[in-house]
Order: structure tokens, then sequence, then C-alpha cells
């Protein structure tokens, strides 16, 4: 067929790449270890670990949305608080609810929980257990 494998991104021979790369060493990789934290299938396995650890987290665990917009954020199975903000941008939320700010981080990226405000930034999520 012609195709070479260039620096993961297929090029036809003579002509600009078919795909673009993405510059800089946070380019995914396919030599990349999956195991490293923060790359995609690692973070995958840990979240699949922690809802067979906690089953309250998986579909039999009850469910108590605190807020439906973004960030998006609901108690699960009583103990835990999830949020989710897959918005590019950060969102603050207040709440009411004092418990929340002694809650534990189990797994989180770039979310903060205090006495009246939960923060998301952009692409972020946490799990806290109370």
């Amino acid at each position: 067929m012609g195709f070479k494998p260039q620096r993961g991104i297929f090029r036809r021979p003579g002509r600009q790449p078919l795909l673009a790369g993405r510059p800089g060493s946070a380019a995914p990789h396919r030599r990349r270890p999956a195991c490293q934290p923060g790359f995609a299938p690692a973070t995958v396995r840990d979240l699949i670990a922690l809802r067979r650890t906690h089953p309250e987290l998986g579909p039999s665990g009850s469910l108590g949305v605190l807020h439906d917009a973004y960030p998006l954020t609901y108690l699960r199975g009583g103990r835990f608080l999830v949020i989710i903000n897959p918005s590019d941008h950060t969102h603050a939320l207040t709440h009411d609810r004092p418990r929340l700010a002694a809650a534990t981080a189990v797994k989180h990226t770039g979310v903060t929980v205090d006495q009246v405000t939960i923060t998301a930034g952009p692409f972020s999520y946490g799990i806290f257990r109370l």
C-alpha cells in the first residue's frame, strides 16, 4: 500500500501526514507505559478497581443528585461524593452541607471541596469518601 509508520503517524510517500501530530512530550505515544499515572488506561483501571472494592459505586448503590449541571455532583451509596466536570472551564458550586467539607479524597484530579464551595477545574473529576 505504500504507507510507512513514522513517529506514530502514517505518511504517504511524498505527501503530507494523514493525521496531524501533537507536538510536545505530553503527546500520546504507543510506547508510553500504560501503567503511568494520568494515562487513560491506568486511570480506567484504577476506577474499575475502586468500583470493585466499593460496590456502592456501581449500579446497585443508591444515587442522590446534588447538582445536575456542571460540575455534575452526586452522592453514591450514601458514602461517596462524586464530582464530574467534562467541560473546558472551571466551575464552582456552593453548598450548604458541612459534611461535604470533611470528605476525604479517594481519587481525584482538579477538584477541591471546602466548607461552602466545590470547585472543579477543566476536565476534572473527584471521588470523595464522606
